[in-house]
C-alpha cells in the first residue's frame, strides 16, 4: 500500500484480501489521504459487511469474482471517465478515448 503514498494514480483495482492488509484498509488509506482516485474492489468471498463497508468508504464499484473481462473493462472506462470529468488534465483521458 506504499504505492498509494508515493504516486499519482488514476485508478486502483484491488482485491479485498491482500497480503498483510485488506482492500478495506486500502480504501481507508485512500480516504484518509483525501485522494480522488476511484477504487474498484473485488472479491471471491462477497459478504454484506464488506460490501457495505466498501461503499461507505467510497469504493467506486464492488465486484464479485469471477469477474468477466467485459465487466472489468466497463467499470474501468466508467471510473476513468469520471476522473477525466473531475480532473480534465488527467492521464486517464488517453485511455478513455482509446
Amino acid at each position: 500500500m506504499e504505492i498509494v503514498s508515493s504516486r499519482h494514480l488514476d485508478l486502483i483495482i484491488s482485491d479485498i484480501i491482500l497480503k498483510g492488509a485488506s482492500g478495506i484498509d486500502l480504501l481507508r488509506q485512500v480516504k484518509a489521504k483525501g485522494l480522488r482516485c476511484p477504487v474498484v474492489v473485488m472479491t471471491g468471498y462477497p459478504c454484506a459487511k464488506t460490501t457495505a463497508e466498501s461503499k461507505q468508504l467510497g469504493a467506486f464499484e464492488y465486484l464479485h469474482k469471477p469477474v468477466k473481462k467485459e465487466d472489468i473493462l466497463r467499470v474501468t472506462r466508467k471510473a476513468l471517465q469520471q476522473q477525466v470529468t473531475v480532473v480534465p488534465t488527467s492521464r486517464a483521458a488517453s485511455f478513455v478515448q482509446a
